[in-house]
């Protein structure tokens, strides 16, 4: 008896230590973050400032999000944030006007699924600019275009083209890191 008494204690102190070290890094972990602070928006990943953009949302309907936008000379588009969405989706309505003020061109078709499930050859034009929130800009983005008088989405191959992109719902709010800012020279062009 007294032997397997002396094999199972120390097998339970074992466990104990592992537990108590598992506690105290967690414990660590959790002080270090509310004495320095969480991460700060708009650091990119090797530490280095990048521009960031904070866009208020628009909560139309359950979990629909909604920001304003600019495209070329058209201000004020309304955009639905789609992140499954591929692409930028604008309706023929807002091509035409894009069109007439010289912002927008041919590119090519492509078959597209849509969010019903049916697959559709779609039109993609280039679209000079388009600028998200107050100042980040995009240059030569493509979007495709959707029929009739549907609403304008912001898909993927836009917020792609940051650095990093975060939601959050309380409040409502987009964030893009790494946009270019208005009066800068480079600019980001899509594949």
């Amino acid at each position: 008896m007294s032997r397997n008494k002396y094999i199972k204690t120390p097998l339970k102190q074992w466990n104990r230590r592992i537990y108590y070290k598992r506690f105290y890094g967690l414990l660590c972990t959790i002080m270090a973050f509310f004495v320095m602070g969480a991460p700060q928006v708009g650091a990119s990943s090797d530490g280095v400032a990048v521009p960031t953009e904070v866009i208020e949302l628009q909560e139309k309907g359950t979990d629909v999000f909604y920001l304003s936008a600019k495209m070329g000379v058209k201000a004020n588009v309304e955009l639905m944030l789609d992140t499954g969405s591929g692409y930028l989706a604008i309706n023929e309505a807002l091509l035409d006007e894009l069109k007439d003020g010289g912002m927008a061109t041919y590119q090519r078709s492509i078959r597209a699924r849509l969010a019903n499930g049916s697959v559709k050859k779609v039109p993609v034009y280039r679209i000079s600019q388009l600028t998200l929130g107050k100042g980040c800009i995009i240059h030569n983005v493509d979007a495709a275009v959707l029929r009739g008088k549907t609403r304008n989405i912001l898909g993927l191959n836009v917020l792609k083209q940051m650095e990093s992109f975060s939601v959050s719902f309380n409040p409502p709010r987009l964030v893009l890191n790494g946009c270019q800012a208005a009066g800068q020279l480079v600019s980001v062009t899509a594949q």
